[in-house]
């Protein structure tokens, strides 16, 4: 009995070496195993004739964070587009965004699906957004443009602030 442990411990041994060279070779385990949400800032511009205009929009100062955690994601960057995370054991993710010291809350509503890559490299967590909003203090309004979040890096939610033009320009 204690040999066939032994020989058992040595087939799982060799079995795990196996797995890792497997994986090495195989395309997938190459591929982001990780996903996220892309999210781009934009700014819509409404003329006085009620024309609108809709084009990116750096911000300058962003923080971004969970809710309820203490990950910070983006601190005090400059930027026109995020990379969200979302939560894999709950149909719910929410962000802090600390934008030109205005605070606001992104709710994304999300169902979450395994997805098999293969024997040696496993599953990887996808997503598929029900619903997205936002509280509004600073960025208005928030549309999904693509309900799959996978490895794809297609982008997923756009984030808008709404300015009026000046009569004249």
């Amino acid at each position: 009995m204690e040999m066939l442990k032994k020989i058992c411990v040595l087939l799982l041994i060799f079995a795990g070496m196996g797995c890792f060279s497997a994986c090495d070779e195989d395309q997938n385990c190459r591929k982001e195993r990780f996903v996220a949400v892309s999210a781009d800032i934009k700014k819509v511009l409404t003329d006085p004739q009620g024309k609108r205009s809709v084009s990116p929009f750096q911000v300058e100062r962003l923080t971004l964070s969970g809710l309820n955690n203490d990950s910070i994601l983006y601190n005090n960057a400059a930027v026109s587009s995020l990379s969200l995370y979302l939560k894999n054991f709950s149909e719910e993710t929410q962000y802090r965004i600390v934008l030109n010291d205005t605070i606001d809350t992104l709710t994304i509503r999300h169902r979450n699906t395994d997805s098999y890559l293969s024997f040696q490299c496993g599953c990887i967590m996808t997503h598929l957004i029900d619903t997205a909003f936002i509280t509004g203090h600073f960025i208005d309004s928030v549309a999904v443009v693509n309900k799959q979040v996978n490895t794809q890096n297609a982008k997923n939610i756009e984030l808008y602030k709404h300015y009026k033009s000046a009569v004249g320009n």
